[in-house]
């Protein structure tokens, strides 16, 4: 156990047979919680220097330990006896706690238009519930989009919710989509080196461009697998993580196609020179059943903008240095795609600092660079068309208002084959 019956915090043992303190460390920034491994023969402890905190090992050798100094308590007694707590009446009450405490204003630019908006959400103390709200003005379109989304997380299926009304300009129109979604979520296996989790999705969509209407509607069932983690001084996961995804789409969901959608997605990330680098591979391929005549499934191009739910125009591949392309362009869209991208990410410093008062603190800086390659097509895989790019970005990592913490890189891109193009690009989070 540890003690600071010194002034400083060190690690002590007791001895059941005659009631004898021994001492086992004597530290200048503390020694904290210690755990004894298993064969009895050492310990790891974690202790405080002007690095911060890490981690160190020490042998036991408890018959040589010296005995600790009796310990003497020389604060005063209490003067008043320790009041009883008042006990609660009735069971937990948690929506007198889920009123939002604070909001947070943002700034987006997504195709190719320019939104400010706001977030606001709560969530109660024992996270049984979860909820956000947002909306943002856009200034081509001059509309307000506005989404909304909710979690119960108290039995061992989560519940999800979301609806969303979104405007996005499309040439001299304006796509308007109205969406509701509804997740059952169970986690199959959960340890720390390991989870798994199946789910179940309900879609109802209606997107409307002028006159022109589509409504979709279909369920999705998906497994996914992770033993990826992240570092402390690490710039990337570490680790496996799969994903495979079936959607069904059918009238008697409300939608106006009938067909099958399945995904497969796996990602690799491993460090190569343990400085908290890593080599990351990602693999991605898709494929459509039913109704030939709907050709416009998968797309590549850019970075992935959908889920499988998202039926038209689905991109889930990584295709920098290319245009996002329509429904009509047969070079990037189709019933089908596959996709892999390769990227080495590396730190170039740990800053671990904020600036006075302002609520952003500075935790890594870190490079990459990259190659994509990918299609979609309707027919067969034809090798000749796959595209290729590459490409190099720097990137932070940084925490917001003292808890969220985001990823931001500023990267360039060069796609090698025809259509390519030099593109630059800005974005939250890491590309896979």
């Amino acid at each position: 156990f540890r003690s600071d019956r010194d002034g400083v915090s060190n690690l002590y043992a007791w001895r059941e047979a005659d009631g004898t303190v021994r001492r086992l460390s004597t530290v200048l920034g503390g020694a904290f919680t210690p755990h004894v491994h298993p064969s009895g023969a050492w310990l790891a402890y974690s202790a405080y220097s002007a690095r911060g905190y890490d981690v160190h090992r020490l042998e036991l050798d408890l018959a040589s330990a010296p005995e600790a100094e009796p310990w003497v308590d020389t604060l005063p007694a209490p003067r008043l006896p320790a009041a009883e707590p008042a006990a609660l009446e009735g069971g937990y009450q948690p929506l007198g706690t889920l009123w939002p405490r604070a909001w947070m204003p943002y700034l987006g630019f997504d195709d190719d238009e320019l939104s400010v908006g706001a977030v606001v959400g709560g969530v109660d103390p024992l996270f049984r519930h979860a909820w956000a709200f947002g909306a943002g003005w856009g200034e081509d379109t001059n509309k307000v989009s506005a989404q909304a989304l909710y979690q119960y997380d108290r039995w061992w299926p989560t519940f999800l919710a979301f609806a969303g009304d979104d405007y996005d300009p499309v040439g001299e129109d304006v796509r308007r989509t109205r969406e509701l979604v509804a997740r059952v979520s169970v986690p199959v296996t959960r340890s720390l080196r390991l989870a798994q989790a199946a789910s179940l999705s309900w879609r109802r969509e209606r997107e409307t461009v002028g006159d022109d209407r589509l409504d979709l509607g279909g369920l999705e069932v998906a497994w996914a697998l992770s033993t990826s983690h992240r570092q402390p001084y690490g710039v990337s996961p570490v680790g496996t993580s799969l994903r495979l995804a079936y959607l069904r789409e059918d009238p008697a969901f409300g939608s106006e196609v009938s067909l099958g959608k399945l995904l497969l997605d796996g990602r690799h990330y491993r460090s190569l020179l343990g400085a908290g680098d890593a080599a990351s591979v990602r693999l991605a391929a898709g494929t459509t059943f039913g109704q030939e005549s709907f050709t416009c499934s998968y797309a590549v191009g850019g970075f992935p903008d959908g889920a499988l739910v998202d039926v038209v125009r689905t991109n889930h591949g990584i295709l920098r240095g290319y245009p996002e392309p329509g429904c009509g362009d047969s070079e990037f869209v189709g019933r089908r795609f596959v996709s892999a991208s390769l990227e080495y990410r590396f730190p170039l410093l740990h800053p671990q600092q904020g600036y006075r008062w302002v609520p952003v603190f500075l935790r890594h800086l870190h490079a990459t660079v990259f190659a994509d390659t990918g299609d979609a097509f309707t027919g067969g895989l034809d090798q000749a068309r796959l595209k290729t790019s590459l490409g190099a970005a720097v990137g932070t990592d940084i925490t917001l208002g003292h808890v969220i913490a985001q990823t931001w890189s500023l990267g360039v891109a060069r796609g090698l084959d025809e259509r390519g193009e030099t593109s630059v690009y800005f974005r939250a989070g890491l590309s896979f």
